[in-house]
């Protein structure tokens, strides 16, 4: 696949924060506009590529690469690629950025505490008691 194409938009910030729910909302209102769209949801994903993540770096560089590899063959194809995805590291997101010709990249803004309010997987409270060790925001920047 060669050269830059198509358009991306990344929502992005804690879990629990509504990137998923936003993504849903813009993939309807793009489509009214007649165009093609795919919202690529991380938490849909992980269930297919790592059914039973680690989280590890290494782990989440793979990932990311891989949902930017599917959205790359779609955008090719003409789709508006949104993902949903929290993507803590500004170079995942950078790494998406360089591969698409449009890339906006949107921060969803959520306190904390409602993030924790929010979270249906458990995860604030696994992290917080210990079950986990790389939750952004808890055990790890999020830049």
């Amino acid at each position: 696949m060669g050269g830059l194409k198509g358009t991306a938009v990344w929502l992005t910030g804690l879990s629990a924060s509504g990137k998923n729910t936003l993504a849903s909302l813009l993939a309807q209102e793009i489509g009214k506009l007649g165009l093609q769209v795919q919202v690529l949801d991380s938490d849909e994903l992980h269930q297919v590529l790592t059914p039973q993540p680690d989280y590890s770096q290494q782990e989440r560089k793979w990932f990311y690469n891989s949902i930017v590899y599917i959205a790359r063959l779609l955008a090719f194809h003409g789709v508006i690629v949104v993902f949903a995805a929290t993507a803590h590291r500004w170079a995942l997101r950078q790494n998406a950025r360089l591969k698409f010709l449009h890339f906006i990249e949107i921060y969803v803004k959520c306190p904390v505490k409602v993030c924790i309010q929010r979270d249906k997987k458990g995860l604030y409270q696994k992290a917080i008691s210990g079950g986990i060790t790389n939750l952004p925001v808890v055990q790890q920047l999020y830049e």
